[in-house]
């Protein structure tokens, strides 16, 4: 029912038209371009003493520059930064606006992460209906808020 996040993605699986023409001064075979950025990405970890990189979650939490020092001198500045942004429009969800998922008709409950409290609501919260949560302060409506945000996102 939920898909694999696009973060836990292994950076070896994306698709070659992100490495296609990525370097801009010479043409490479984007398949060898895969294989080198992979790799130095994983010897990140043993050269510089610093975390390996192997899935896009990963990649996308490097700056530019982080990512430069790593790639560095297979890929320039600039060419990091085509790379991040070719694997950001590649990995992110695509938008969907709260009429869209009023009108879909597959999802009838929201469930909140929580069996009991997902058993007492039958199924979680209603879709299509409008919930008030009310208490003391600190028993946590807006903790509950933001695992319902959360458990929508799973759904899309």
């Amino acid at each position: 029912f939920f898909k694999m996040s696009a973060s836990h993605r292994s950076i070896a699986r994306l698709p070659l038209d992100i490495f296609t023409n990525l370097r801009f001064e010479q043409e490479d075979d984007a398949e060898v371009l895969c294989c080198q950025v992979c790799n130095k990405l994983k010897q990140r970890g043993r050269v510089k003493g610093m975390e390996p990189v192997t899935t896009v979650g990963q990649l996308l939490q490097l700056s530019p520059s982080a990512l430069l020092q790593t790639l560095d001198p297979l890929l320039t500045h600039v060419e990091c930064q085509e790379f991040i942004r070719r694997v950001s429009l590649y990995c992110a969800p695509s938008p969907t606006s709260a009429l869209d998922l009023l009108q879909d008709d597959s999802i009838h409950y929201l469930p909140t992460g929580m069996p009991l409290l997902d058993t007492i609501l039958k199924g979680g919260f209603a879709c299509g209906t409008i919930s008030e949560l009310v208490g003391r302060a600190g028993v946590g409506k807006s903790q509950l808020a933001l695992q319902l945000c959360i458990m929508a996102a799973k759904y899309k």
